[in-house]
């Protein structure tokens, strides 16, 4: 099937804005600052692929990591049948989504006429979760410390959230009210999401949504690869280095990065950073890949929306054990640090 240029347009506005309402739904109703002030969250539709038709605005170090996780997520629940209509799942466990474990992240199927038709999700950052130290700590050696840790997690169905899950949240929490709070608003979210979606796909049918969204995909690739075929090719390297990982104080934490360009592909190659550290400033892949996607997105391409057409002409490999690709049971609690790098 093919569209034209104009319902293109009014089909991809239509999806950024109901991301940027999920997103208005989360902070008006969240109970905590971190969200409602400093906008620590974002929000994003996905197609039943988990490839992003809109993500709204939010925090930049969110951009790409939300269609990993919830792409991961269904495998590891055996498969997308895991989810029922209705159903929103959570979950937290950074060595999935990326980020430290007080950045949660929850998301909903979208099903019409019994078909999947895509996901809604959100992430946003609770501020205490448990763990030995108030947020989760900066001086933390292992995950376990660092609060509780879920992987793929029911946390509501079309009958209301379940109080069972919620209640062991609350139990863990110092900041028991506000959390229950967050998480209640980004199940609204959620569900603001998935009724804007409903609402868009049922107007145009998902056969036009979906060449609408090849169309889109396309642009995006296109336009990465002529920003990155403008570079020369070649091999470009850097150094640099943390003052410490939180916990060994005298010792610095290098970070190396290797970029080859050749043509209208480039590799960001992570291999040589060193093996995960002591202190908390590891991180998973999805928000290693997360992070090199916002500096791509910023020098390369900043005037267009993320979607899933980009970065489809960049790799960024990571090697397993390290501090850019943490496996468990390293600690990743002040991952920013080194993600910002």
């Amino acid at each position: 099937m093919t569209v034209d240029v104009v319902t293109t347009e009014i089909v991809r506005n239509l999806l950024l804005s109901a991301a940027e309402d999920m997103l208005a739904v989360l902070c008006r109703s969240a109970f905590q600052p971190l969200i409602y002030e400093n906008g620590d969250a974002a929000a994003a539709l996905l197609d039943r692929n988990c490839d992003v038709l809109g993500q709204s605005s939010g925090l930049p170090l969110f951009l790409g990591s939300l269609d990993q996780a919830v792409r991961e997520a269904p495998r590891i629940r055996g498969g997308p049948g895991w989810l029922r209509e209705g159903d929103i799942a959570l979950l937290n466990d950074p060595y999935i989504q990326g980020a430290h474990l007080t950045d949660v992240t929850m998301f909903a199927p979208l099903y019409l006429e019994g078909e999947l038709a895509g996901y809604v999700a959100v992430r946003a950052d609770v501020t205490d979760i448990g763990g030995r130290d108030p947020g989760g700590g900066t001086a933390t050696t292992e995950v376990y410390q660092e609060g509780i840790r879920l992987g793929p997690t029911r946390i509501a169905t079309a009958d209301g959230p379940v109080g069972a899950i919620l209640d062991i949240l609350r139990r863990n929490s110092r900041s028991a009210d506000l959390l229950i709070g967050d998480l209640n608003a980004m199940i609204a979210a959620c569900r603001t999401g998935r009724q804007r979606m409903a609402e868009i796909v049922r107007r145009f049918g998902l056969p036009v949504i979906e060449a609408c969204r090849d169309r889109i995909f396309r642009q995006s690739e296109e336009a990465d690869r002529a920003a990155v075929g403008a570079i020369p090719d070649g091999v470009y390297e850097g150094r640099g280095f943390l003052d410490n990982d939180g916990v060994d104080l005298e010792r610095p934490v290098p970070v190396a990065i290797r970029i080859i360009v050749a043509g209208e592909r480039m590799a960001i190659d992570l291999t040589e950073s060193p093996d995960a550290t002591r202190g908390p400033v590891n991180c998973g892949r999805a928000q290693t890949v997360a992070a090199m996607r916002v500096a791509c997105k910023m020098l390369l391409a900043p005037d267009r929306p993320f979607d899933g057409g980009c970065f489809r002409n960049i790799a960024i490999p990571a090697r397993p054990g390290s501090m850019h690709d943490a496996q468990e049971p390293a600690p990743c609690a002040w991952y920013s640090p080194l993600s910002g790098c």
